[in-house]
């Protein structure tokens, strides 16, 4: 039987790997910054049969013990500051999670002397790419940060790609702007569901926002948690560029996610913008090529735009419902 660990368990990628790994006959261990969380309660809502430990990014003797103890065949690394504003003002905090946490885990392998035994997969991102001056980005395409975020990324990138190239079966995700209903309310894709569904609640008639001009490449979290798993099951390691292949604007995003929810009437009736949500560290567009992991991975995405958005706003409104019943 297959033996997982998988940092970060409890965030959007985490839940949806959970469940394909139960699937596939896995033993899952979730390794969390905090067992007390929020996130952390859903978690356990939804797969209360899942160990999940606690685990802190600095205290590596500890990571050394569940490690061996745990005895993985495949490790997923998705522990990371994962927001671009938030990681600005924690860059210490951000290096440390995002590319210290990937090599110590790896050096760790070495020590235990598993490094022939466990494949490892490492979330890289589409940030690294910055404001590139391709139109499309591929595997091929120049790293260029911008953020303290894509800099941490890059840093761990480059280090699984150095330790590849001396035979540990290392794959990396660079994975492009994936949402679900179980995102982070960090993020805008959240805060403009959750908004419409408070619209259609009669709760709210305005979603405050900040630019509407950067796009990105948006896709569905379950499907691209599926990718993740088709780079380790590969006979060899390698690099994929995760994503739709279509890049929307955040006024595009709201529009469709207006008409998804039945709600009629041009969209400046229902958004106001705030300069103090524009980000100094926005890129303007990303567009990815997922073209290697269509051939090489047999991997396509299943969920539209549309139907990702469908379930999006439905969840918000039934949480939102969950919290009226309770008052």
């Amino acid at each position: 039987m297959k033996r997982a660990i998988i940092t970060g368990i409890t965030g959007q990628d985490g839940i949806f790997l959970t469940e394909l790994l139960i699937k596939e006959n896995y033993t899952v261990l979730g390794l969390t910054s905090s067992i007390n969380s929020t996130r952390t309660k859903l978690f356990q809502k939804l797969y209360p049969l899942v160990d999940l430990e606690e685990f802190s990014v600095s205290n590596v003797i500890e990571l050394q013990s569940k490690i061996k103890n745990f005895n993985p065949t495949e490790i997923y690394n998705l522990a990371a500051i994962s927001s671009v504003y938030l990681a600005e003002k924690i860059p210490t905090i951000t290096h440390q999670v995002n590319a210290e946490l990937p090599k110590h885990i790896i050096e760790i392998l070495y020590k235990l002397k598993m490094q022939s035994d466990v494949r490892f997969y490492q979330a890289s991102s589409s940030e690294m790419y910055g404001n590139s001056p391709d139109l499309v980005q591929n595997e091929l395409t120049k790293f260029n940060p911008i953020s303290q975020y894509a800099k941490s990324k890059l840093d761990a990138h480059n280090y699984c790609l150095e330790q590849r190239s001396k035979g540990m079966f290392l794959a990396c995700g660079i994975l492009f702007n994936h949402e679900s209903e179980y995102r982070s309310a960090k993020f805008v894709s959240k805060k403009i569901c959750k908004g419409i569904a408070e619209i259609v609640l009669g709760r709210s008639e305005k979603i405050v926002l900040g630019d509407l001009k950067p796009s990105r490449d948006w896709g569905y979290a379950g499907d691209y948690a599926q990718a993740m798993w088709k780079m380790l099951q590969q006979d060899n390691p390698s690099d994929y560029v995760i994503a739709s292949g279509v890049s929307r604007s955040i006024k595009n995003f709201v529009e469709s996610a207006l008409e998804t929810a039945g709600i009629k009437g041009n969209m400046s009736n229902y958004v106001l913008q705030d300069k103090k949500y524009f980000r100094k560290f926005d890129i303007r567009s990303t567009t990815g090529d997922a073209s290697k992991a269509k051939n090489l991975l047999g991997w396509i995405p299943t969920t539209s735009f549309e139907s990702m958005l469908q379930k999006m706003i439905n969840f918000e409104i039934r949480e939102l419902t969950k919290v009226e019943d309770s008052d």
